[in-house]
């Protein structure tokens, strides 16, 4: 019904009446002037780019039959990308990652789209679709020097259909396994020099079904609603305005009734925005000026019941936990960029950034966090000689949680042939900790006091710091229609901030005052106290599930209370070097097709007092291969074949090596006046595959798809 109800509203937006003045009656001199290039403020080729740049562009999105935005990243060299049921799935750039991933800057046109709490991207709410996105340009590498702190370890930049791009009218609906149901909507045009883009979906899937002979499964079935608008104005040949806003509700079915003993599963719902409006204006001599205003918001409301397991000893008959969580981000950015000489290319800009988080259960007593983080930063390109080209960036930013920080990069790009360039460049740069990092504390009130507490901040954190460098070359071997993309590359990571666990529970004991186990017939000791105070009103309720605790006063000795007796820290750890290299070719073929083969090799080496499921955090090999072709009679296949090696979540999950085969056939049917394509997509065509964990189990799904455009 709801599908239904979107699909009228979105056909009666279409159905309005379109300018018919085409995009050649328009041309304009400064296409795409406010795109900046992702590897930094100027707009380079890649040849020309300081920083190791991957490209998903618009045919790779089509032909890999992904319907989600994370999945993409499953063809970027040395990005591992994780499955979860319990929250938003993972992606990480070789390693160091966790359940909340946030060492890589990710942006839409530009704009940063992480959790302001965690630093993290909640992929599955991002208000667009893979329909809506032109390309994907993929930074492989740390990008401080650009963008901030927030681009530690590289930056993922989703670039959106421009209005003009496509006009008219379309339809994409979907169906296949795990209650997979999809239809997406887009409509575009051009109004008295507006030019728009307007798009809606309504979506719905169960990523992981609780399985019959499974009961213990967890369970993961979401629902969502998005809607997508940008349109252009430029009212003369200098100026330009650009607004986009995007918004995404839905609602998310977890959780695991056989271990956590709930009423119900756990329903979260939802709700994200964004909001940004651009300017920019061409002035003399090829300078430019913009300036973007950009809002984003998002809200999370879920309650979870939490029954008891044994009754009789249950001080109360159930622990609701409330994990409500509202955050906010507001950015104001000027940039100048201009062409002193013939042979030097600049931008300077600042930016200033407020974020604000409020949550009972992720921030207990603190009520809102905010802070203002500040930036000033500059790119400079210089054909110094023949052959040279030679780049510096420096960004100077003062960050809520930290001092005033500083990263610079060099690079020196050397053209050796036509088509064929070598690159060196180095620099250094921070993260600063996130909100949660520095400030938060997990706890679950209820009536009587806490009744757990998870994350517990209680001293000040130093930023993560690096150094890095890397010998790039890219090939591009005309004659034979081959494209190569390889690198060698060193980083050496300094106050890593890691969690770890100490004994918060005052009864249980730990490593000075072992006591002798029934359980396992041995002395057991569970480790170091907290740090810490205990935090007021703390007192687990027993008879709920939690971890085993020593109690004399029954009979037995043990029982449970709820939650854990642990609580857990971040701390700035040691040193971490990783080093590898990945490669990529990309081969087009008139007979065979075009063939997209990415490898990374990759090796990391903790140092001191540091946790070593760091050094097994990435695969030391991934491969992936994408191969597409186009048949007489407007037939397409594509295959995508991925290899993951052995890896370790750094919360402390094994991943098994896995191989994931996924095949499409389409077939595209032409009219007059319109177009359409059927395909079908098989995805782990050869059998299901533990993610994340080895019970986190990605079965083979079938799927068809159905679109249809119009003008």
């Amino acid at each position: 019904m709801r599908l239904a109800t979107l699909a009228a509203c979105c056909l009666a937006a279409l159905s309005c009446p379109l300018s018919t003045a085409s995009a050649a009656d328009r041309e304009i001199l400064f296409v795409d002037f406010h795109k900046m290039a992702t590897a930094s403020r100027l707009l380079l080729t890649p040849h020309e780019s300081p920083a190791p740049v991957f490209i998903i562009d618009h045919e790779m999105i089509h032909a890999s039959g992904f319907s989600e935005i994370h999945e993409l990243l499953r063809l970027v060299p040395g990005f591992q990308v994780g499955e979860s049921p319990s929250r938003s799935p993972l992606v990480v750039n070789h390693g160091l990652g966790d359940n909340l991933p946030r060492r890589v800057l990710v942006m839409i046109d530009g704009q940063s789209v992480q959790n302001p709490l965690w630093g993290n991207v909640e992929w599955q709410d991002l208000p667009l679709r893979v329909e809506d996105i032109d390309r994907i340009e993929v930074v492989r590498g740390p990008n401080q020097a650009t963008y901030g702190a927030a681009a530690f370890q590289g930056v993922i930049n989703i670039i959106t259909r421009d209005p003009l791009q496509e006009q008219g009218n379309s339809l994409t609906a979907r169906y296949g396994d795990q209650d997979m149901r999809e239809l997406y909507l887009r409509g575009g045009g051009e109004v008295n020099g507006i030019a728009w883009r307007l798009s809606g979906s309504a979506r719905e899937a169960t990523n992981f079904p609780v399985r019959a002979d499974h009961p213990e499964d967890k369970l993961e079935a979401i629902e969502r609603y998005t809607v997508h608008l940008k349109a252009n104005y430029r009212p003369n040949f200098t100026d330009e305005w650009e607004l986009q806003a995007g918004l995404s509700r839905g609602q998310d079915q977890r959780g695991d009734r056989q271990r956590n003993y709930l009423e119900e599963w756990i329903n979260e719902d939802n709700t994200s925005r964004l909001l940004q409006l651009r300017w920019g204006r061409l002035l003399d001599h090829g300078s430019r000026l913009s300036i973007n205003l950009f809002h984003s918001s998002r809200e999370e409301e879920s309650t979870v019941h939490q029954l008891p397991i044994d009754a009789e000893i249950a001080p109360l008959a159930m622990i609701p936990i409330d994990t409500d969580l509202k955050s906010q981000r507001n950015e104001l950015q000027i940039q100048y960029n201009f062409t002193p000489r013939d042979d030097l290319e600049a931008a300077l800009g600042a930016e200033i950034r407020h974020d604000a988080v409020e949550s009972d259960h992720y921030l207990y007593g603190l009520g809102e966090v905010e802070g203002v983080k500040w930036q000033i930063f500059g790119d400079m390109s210089w054909n110094f000689a023949d052959n040279w080209l030679l780049n510096l960036g420096g960004m100077l930013e003062k960050h809520y949680n930290t001092e005033l920080l500083f990263s610079p990069r060099i690079a020196l790009n050397h053209t050796l042939a036509r088509g064929h360039t070598l690159r060196m460049s180095g620099g250094r740069g921070y993260r600063a900790p996130t909100i949660f990092e520095e400030h938060g504390q997990e706890a679950f009130p209820y009536s009587g006091g806490l009744a757990d507490v998870d994350i517990w901040n209680y001293h000040d954190l130093d930023p993560e710091s690096l150094s890095f460098a890397e010998l790039g070359y890219l090939g591009e071997f005309d004659d034979i229609g081959l494209k190569v993309n390889g690198r060698l590359f060193i980083e050496e990571y300094a106050h890593y901030i890691d969690v770890e666990s100490c004994i918060l529970d005052p009864e249980t004991p730990t490593w000075d005052a072992p006591v002798w186990s029934t359980v396992h017939n041995e002395p057991r000791a569970h480790g170091e106290r907290c740090p810490f105070a205990v935090p007021e009103g703390y007192a687990r309720p027993i008879g709920f599930a939690g971890n085993p605790w020593r109690n004399w006063q029954l009979e037995d000795g043990w029982t449970d209370r709820f939650g854990s007796y642990k609580a857990f820290i971040f701390y700035n750890s040691d040193k971490i070097r990783i080093h590898g290299a990945d490669l990529t070719l990309d081969w087009r073929h008139a007979d065979l097709g075009r063939f997209i083969l990415s490898h990374a090799i990759t090796r990391i080496a903790a140092h001191g007092h540091t946790d070593r499921d760091a050094e097994v955090s990435a695969p030391n090999n991934s491969t992936s291969l994408l191969w597409m072709k186009r048949w007489p009679g407007g037939w397409h296949t594509s295959a995508g074949l991925y290899r993951v090696g052995y890896m370790k979540w750094p919360a402390g999950d094994d991943q098994r090596r896995y191989t994931k085969l996924d095949l499409r056939l389409a077939k595209t049917v032409n009219a007059q006046g319109s177009d359409g394509e059927f395909a079908i997509t098989l995805q782990n065509l050869n059998g299901d595959h533990g993610e994340v964990r080895p019970e986190y189990r990605a079965d083979s799904r079938v799927f068809a798809s159905l679109k249809w455009s119009w003008r």
